[in-house]
């Protein structure tokens, strides 16, 4: 005698999603959560230590830190074409794209090292106020973390390089689920960095 069994109920969608990501795609997000509650330990810290010291003696906001910001927005842009063109099998395009990307990436990492010369010429020094330490301390690890990601930047750059100068290796990446993968963990974690810089722009720009 046949018996009837309940049907199986079907998986949420987030749980499915998460099943079928890819391992270094979970540990990105991971690492991404990670940056997030570092940076918002820091700028509770900072928040409190500003109020304590009642602030910066001096209220000159480096420009080159406007500079910066303006130059990894124009990054994320460039970056997010590169991926779309990867897509469209456009390789000639992604180099340049992603050359582009590079040079702002350096540029804003250059900028950040001219912002800390217009604090220290502002009076406010690393070794000093707590308050002051702080914006070198938050900035430059955001610069550290995004130093990690022109390191991979780079690395994508010389492959696309490859594929370009060896048509076996153009075929094999162009169809490669692993190679579009890279590019989009690339753009999420460049991108989150851009979100950040903003974030922390606007946040510096009002202690100010």
């Amino acid at each position: 005698m046949m018996t009837c069994q309940p049907p199986k109920k079907q998986k949420t969608t987030l749980v499915h999603q998460l099943e079928s990501m890819h391992a270094h795609q979970m540990l990105l997000y991971l690492f991404i959560i990670g940056i997030g509650l570092l940076f918002s330990v820091l700028l509770v810290a900072f928040t409190f230590t500003r109020l304590r010291l009642q602030g910066f003696e001096y209220k000159q906001f480096p420009v080159a830190f406007i500079i910066s910001t303006l130059l990894i927005m124009s990054s994320s842009w460039f970056l997010r074409k590169s991926r779309k063109a990867f897509e469209s099998e456009k390789i000639e395009q992604v180099k340049h794209l992603l050359g582009i990307t590079l040079l702002l990436g350096i540029s804003f990492c250059a900028t950040q090292f001219l912002g800390w010369l217009e604090l220290q010429k502002s009076g406010i020094f690393l070794i000093g106020k707590a308050s002051g330490a702080y914006l070198y301390l938050i900035s430059g690890l955001h610069a550290l973390h995004l130093i990690g990601g022109i390191i991979f930047l780079f690395l994508e750059y010389r492959t696309v390089l490859q594929m370009l100068k060896d048509p076996v290796k153009y075929l094999i990446l162009i169809t490669s689920p692993y190679e579009k993968l890279k590019i989009k963990m690339l753009c999420q974690y460049w991108h989150f960095l851009d979100a950040l810089w903003i974030f922390l722009f606007v946040y510096f720009l009002i202690s100010f």
